[in-house]
């Protein structure tokens, strides 16, 4: 039931959408999660590739105690600014699925809205690929994707920036992460926010992954923000509108907490708690 009636976007890497030798990108089609196993299962089949399948019932449980929105969501449910209290926390935009079959490959991009991302194959390999910066033209500089060497789908004999790619396999798990180092919250990360990246597929494929904010790391958010609203959709191929929530409600998180002085340690190694003058 479930192959034959959940719609889905897929991109169809076997037709081209421009003449001969020239560089072309997939064509975007309607089509259902039955096509993509059954040209899996067919030797001479499509390539096709389903970006985002929304975890609606929210099976993933990457949901770590470092991402910001969940805990800002969680403590101000009901407050001003803030929805109802029983204003569901937007899953489907958060957690999702990919499928593709093999040969499927995803171009340089960004994720969009500033998120950090965590993904990993269910089954299958994927080839995943992260921007290096040049000293000489960093992710902070507005200029960076309006360079005349930036280019999404074309390999160059020389650039300013390099491409660094890993082997995701069953188990592995890809994401924005945070480490102690000299005392000092370090972001150590392949997929920090921001960070252009293109993925490749050798075989049939099935990846669970998702998105969250994390303190430590909001000002690569704003910086990636800043660049999707400069070039758009030539640098992010999504956009998840309930993004805007979730930043309101960690900046009330830590105006309340910080400026109102309203966030107490629990003392118990357990996080924290707000006082009742919240």
């Amino acid at each position: 039931m479930l192959l034959s009636s959940c719609a889905e976007v897929l991109l169809d890497y076997t037709s081209p959408t421009k003449g001969e030798g020239q560089n072309s990108i997939p064509a975007t089609v309607s089509g259902l999660v039955r096509d993509i196993l059954e040209n899996a299962r067919n030797p001479d089949g499509k390539i096709l590739n389903g970006l985002e399948f929304p975890a609606w019932d929210g099976f993933i449980k990457e949901r770590r105690a470092y991402s910001t929105d969940v805990v800002a969501w969680d403590y101000l449910r009901g407050k001003p600014y803030c929805g109802d209290f029983t204003t569901p926390y937007p899953t489907a935009h958060m957690h999702w699925g990919l499928a593709g079959t093999a040969d499927a490959v995803t171009f340089l991009h960004n994720d969009s809205d500033g998120f950090s991302t965590f993904v990993g194959p269910v089954c299958g390999k994927k080839i995943w690929g992260i921007y290096r910066e040049h000293p000489e033209l960093p992710l902070s500089s507005p200029d960076v994707f309006l360079d005349d060497n930036f280019l999404l789908d074309e390999v160059l004999d020389s650039s300013k920036f390099g491409l660094e790619a890993i082997v995701l396999r069953p188990g592995d798990l890809l994401y924005g992460f945070i480490i102690l180092l000299f005392n000092l919250l370090t972001p150590f990360s392949f997929m920090r926010p921001g960070i252009p990246h293109f993925v490749y597929g050798p075989e049939n494929t099935i990846c669970y992954g998702g998105h969250f904010y994390v303190t430590c790391l909001m000002q690569l958010s704003l910086q990636s923000l800043v660049h999707s609203f400069v070039v758009g959709e030539f640098i992010t191929n999504i956009s998840h509108h309930p993004s805007r929530a979730l930043l309101r409600r960690i900046v009330i998180l830590y105006g309340r907490g910080l400026v109102e002085d309203c966030l107490r340690l629990t003392g118990n190694g357990q996080g924290f708690y707000f006082c009742n003058r919240l």
